[in-house]
């Protein structure tokens, strides 16, 4: 794809969020959106942004959201909702306790009373 201003070839595709395009020209710094884009960005202030989008730490955390969520799908979809409810409570108990791999070798052993 060439800019649509100074026809260069190196026009650069990034997400902005939720699988929204944005285009920016290597040469001229133009930056382009599909229709309708600007408005949805003025209306969740994101205007003044427009730059970070085409860094890699904003590209990085729109692709970790967007993981996220299609792992939230999955996980639901695999466990049902109550049980990945409470397997998030759990997750979240262990994350940071003093004895964490001792409790995930208890529930990793298939009799943890067996010597």
């Amino acid at each position: 794809m060439k800019c649509p201003v100074c026809k260069d070839d190196r026009l650069q595709h990034e997400t902005l969020e939720s699988n929204m395009p944005a285009y920016k020209c290597g040469h001229c710094n133009g930056v382009w959106l599909d229709k309708g884009e600007w408005d949805i960005l003025a209306a969740r202030n994101l205007l003044g942004k427009i730059n970070q989008f085409f860094t890699k730490p904003w590209q990085t955390s729109v692709q970790e959201e967007e993981a996220k969520v299609e792992l939230d799908k999955l996980y639901t979809e695999k466990f049902g909702v109550a049980d990945y409810a409470r397997i998030k409570d759990i997750w979240s108990w262990l994350k940071d306790h003093p004895q964490r791999s001792m409790l995930l070798a208890y529930l990793h052993a298939e009799n943890p009373y067996k010597v």
